[in-house]
């Protein structure tokens, strides 16, 4: 039996835009969906962590990335612009998403939110940065 798909597309397309929907032809099998069709979501979120003061803390997080997405980084409510001790990188094809902070300092805990928008919606997550004192090195025998 031969199957004409094309027509079956047709078919299927006419009778969606007959009704209350109008759609395209169904997808075929082994056809991606475009990630612009789709809002963000975290496939993996940030955590918190405790860093040593002068030393750097990273902050990693997966999420569902398309072309027209924004990556929003954020400490205690306020945009983080990179510059040279805060590093940001996302790769649009893995979603990870990573913030760097070098050289701590005590004005750097408190929270980080990393928030993700696109066209058909939006999600963030949130993480606590907790800084210690570096432990001073004792001395052979002490």
């Amino acid at each position: 039996v031969e199957v004409d798909q094309e027509l079956i597309d047709q078919k299927v397309t006419q009778v969606m835009r007959q009704g209350a929907m109008a759609a395209t032809p169904l997808q075929k099998i082994g056809e991606t969906v475009d990630a612009a069709t789709i809002a963000p979501s975290f496939t993996k979120t940030l955590q918190g962590q405790t860093a040593v003061l002068g030393e750097r803390a990273k902050f990693e997080a997966f999420v569902s990335i398309s072309p027209d997405t924004r990556v929003i980084w954020l400490h205690n409510g306020v945009e983080i612009k990179g510059d040279q001790r805060y590093l940001i990188q996302v790769d649009k094809k893995t979603g990870r998403c990573v913030l760097v902070i070098t050289k701590l300092e005590v004005s750097d805990s408190g929270e980080y939110t990393l928030r993700v928008v696109n066209a058909l919606g939006e999600t963030a997550c949130t993480a606590q940065l907790l800084l210690q004192e570096k432990q001073p090195q004792l001395a052979a025998g002490e």
